[in-house]
């Protein structure tokens, strides 16, 4: 029986270790159901406070040394297990033992080049001293960026990682890991070898993403339309020709979600319990809605409209902002949860002010909060500029909450456009970021809801039996890693 393939993720965020967002999520998921398939997936991380507090672990190698720049610093391997998958981490104290992981209320840490270029080092040299030889190595943003350049570098003659294949996935591509060029002997590359233009040179500077673009075997996101945008002008952030360069090794792959914490009829923070079998408890979950939000039940027959999300201009508040008034004009309550900028946070509460007993704001995005939200409202705005993937549109639909979204990212391929003609879709679209296109939608969808409401509940009915499973998303990866292996 043929040896099971190797697979090492090297990443600086996983759940349940971490929970900054969505590279979290997949990395804390897209291991486990790897195995599910027969893949040998391990995880290799840093060692940060919260894991060091949270979690019991074991020692595994002590006093391995890599270096930064030209010291050498030493460093401990502990380990455990998430979902059957071993997780190493690279115990470091004074580079990872820190309030928060890459940054605080002043910005990022002023050392973050350093903290992660000693950690891909780490993670390679652990990988040697643990005696683990991958078949695939597959990192992630670019704090990873490195790896793919240092198995071409300094590992090159290394006999454990010899010849091992690079995946490198890019999350979004606002994060670019840019650093002055001065710092680039810390990251251990040779400045002749390395940095210039077909390497991790950009705009004078080195960027750490822009290395894991141009060094990986194959190069991944996380979504199919998300991979088809980066590549315009002006899509990429700034990498759209490095990207277009490597389009022939660029896949995009829908990120899944886990159904077991998202189903409505198990879930003990909603008001009661549905399905889409019998919708007739959702109605107590809107009532509970409004109630916790401020408003009055006696609007509860009028739809509710819901958003949660960062206040960011990149997630589309500065489009709800825009739009709110008008969109008020409609016979509708409307529920905002977010947190964020402070200007954001005072502009919405000025609008809810400007539609009392109507539009509510609460400053919260705590999971219970959230799915109290799309167990309750009737459609889910997602007016996103960019969204390379996101979980929740996935969310919102198996809770029966219908989406209007920007046609951008991972909410294009979730989505599928309601078609009265053919009674086929799970949700509501526009194309271009601009408030009379959103607000065109939210009628769109207002339309069917008050004069079709059968079709209204078969719309529900459909996104709620939509599945977006990680064990698709393993699927799609290990193809790509069998294609790199043969």
């Amino acid at each position: 029986m043929p040896e099971p393939l190797k697979v090492l993720f090297i990443a600086t965020e996983a759940i349940p270790f971490t929970h900054p967002g969505g590279l979290s999520d997949v990395v804390g998921a897209l291991p486990g159901a790897l195995r599910r398939q027969g893949v040998d997936a391990r995880i290799i991380m840093p060692f940060y406070r919260s894991i060091r507090k949270g979690f019991a672990t074991t020692l595994v190698a002590r006093d391995l040394d890599a270096p930064l720049g030209a010291t050498q610093l030493r460093f401990d391997v502990r380990e455990t297990h998430n979902d059957d998958v071993p997780v190493w981490f690279v115990d470091r104290e004074d580079l990872y033992d820190r309030p928060h992981l890459y940054g605080d209320h002043h910005g990022d840490y002023y050392d973050n080049l350093e903290r992660f270029a000693f950690f891909c080092h780490a993670a390679l040299r652990a990988v040697e001293a643990l005696g683990f030889r991958p078949d695939v190595i597959h990192g992630h943003d670019w704090q990873t960026g490195l790896v793919p350049a240092l198995l071409k570098g300094p590992f090159r003659r290394v006999a454990r990682l010899q010849g091992v294949p690079t995946v490198f996935t890019f999350h979004d591509l606002r994060y670019q890991g840019i650093f002055p060029r001065e710092k680039l002997p810390l990251t251990g590359l040779s400045d002749w070898e390395f940095f210039h233009a077909d390497g991790l040179e950009y705009w004078g500077q080195a960027s750490l993403l822009k290395a894991g673009l141009v060094y990986a075997e194959a190069v991944t996101t996380t979504s199919p339309a998300y991979a088809r945008e980066v590549v315009q002008p002006g899509g990429g952030q700034g990498m759209e020709g490095v990207i277009h360069k490597r389009r022939d090794d660029l896949a995009g792959i829908l990120n899944g979600v886990d159904y077991a914490g998202s189903n409505p009829s198990e879930d003990d923070a909603i008001a009661a319990s549905f399905d889409a079998a019998n919708l007739t408890n959702r109605v107590v979950c809107r009532r509970d809605l409004l109630s916790r939000a401020g408003l009055g039940i006696e609007r509860a027959e009028l739809p509710i409209v819901g958003m949660a999300t960062p206040l960011q201009r990149a997630k589309g508040i500065d489009l709800l902002l825009e739009s709110v008034d008008r969109l008020m004009e409609e016979d509708l309550n409307l529920v905002v949860h977010g947190t964020g900028d402070p200007s954001y946070q005072a502009r919405l509460v000025q609008a809810s002010r400007r539609h009392p007993g109507r539009m509510a704001v609460v400053f919260s995005l705590d999971e219970p909060d959230i799915r109290r939200l799309i167990a309750g409202a009737d459609i889910l705005l997602l007016p996103a500029r960019q969204k390379p993937c996101g979980a929740t549109q996935m969310h919102a639909l198996r809770y029966g909450a219908v989406p209007v979204a920007m046609a951008t990212g991972g909410l294009q391929d979730a989505i599928q456009e309601y078609d009265p003609e053919h009674d086929t879709g799970t949700g509501f679209k526009f194309q271009d970021w601009r408030a009379d296109d959103l607000i065109a939608a939210v009628r769109r969808a207002l339309a069917v809801f008050r004069d079709h409401p059968e079709a209204w509940r078969a719309l529900q009915a459909r996104g709620m039996a939509a599945r977006f499973t990680w064990d698709q998303t393993a699927a799609a990866y290990l193809q790509v890693y069998q294609s790199l292996v043969r």
